[in-house]
């Protein structure tokens, strides 16, 4: 049974450096920090949601249960910086729940409209044994859409969905959808589509 938790606190990243260490202790403690967060990168990023699952793909020491966090990271990233957001973000899940999962699945996301149509950056999960997992895309960010774009694409999918369940036995008339969609906001049909196409090679 799925429990649904909204953070609503905007979080920085900011990568913890370890110096001058000697000893044991010293090392262990310096080790076990740049294990949480060893990328030195700051992007601003927001946690949307963090959502509790059963998925056994990673593991049932405890039962397949899983964290899906869905975060918006709000500037243009590489790898090595989402890494850094991800990792920040299991810690703050940890910190936040104390249950013990198999896994947690870190989905970024660069808008919230695009929760539930792909991962656009990838993903990465923590598992139990605190290895990672990266599956997370490198991408060029000036093809990434505005939001005004972003409005557009969501308005379609949206009456797009709408029609589809008013009447699920018949096919959906797309051309419809994108001529409804350019009036509302104006513009022409052909503008509507190449929105569509530029969201679509993004989410790749």
């Amino acid at each position: 049974m799925r429990k649904l938790f909204i953070l609503t606190s905007v979080l920085t990243v900011t990568a913890m450096l370890m110096s001058g260490c000697s000893g044991k202790d010293e090392m262990a403690q310096s080790n076990q920090t740049n294990q949480e967060a060893n990328i030195n990168a700051t992007v601003p990023y927001e946690i949307h949601s963090v959502e509790e699952d059963v998925n056994t793909s990673y593991g049932t020491k405890y039962g397949g249960q899983t964290y899906q966090v869905y975060v918006i990271v709000k500037e243009p990233a590489n790898t090595e910086q989402l890494k850094a957001v991800c990792q920040a973000v299991a810690n703050e899940v940890k910190k936040n729940n104390n249950k013990e999962v198999d896994a947690i699945l870190v989905f970024p996301v660069d808008y919230p409209e695009y929760i539930g149509y792909g991962l656009p950056l990838g993903k990465a999960v923590l598992t139990s044994d605190g290895s990672w997992q990266w599956e997370l895309k490198e991408k060029d960010w000036s093809k990434r859409l505005t939001p005004e774009e972003v409005k557009i694409w969501a308005a379609w999918q949206k009456l797009w969905k709408e029609k589809n369940t008013a009447n699920p036995a018949t096919l959906v008339d797309e051309k419809a959808v994108t001529a409804e969609i350019a009036k509302q906001f104006g513009i022409k049909p052909d503008k509507v589509e190449e929105i569509r196409s530029k969201q679509l090679m993004w989410s790749l």
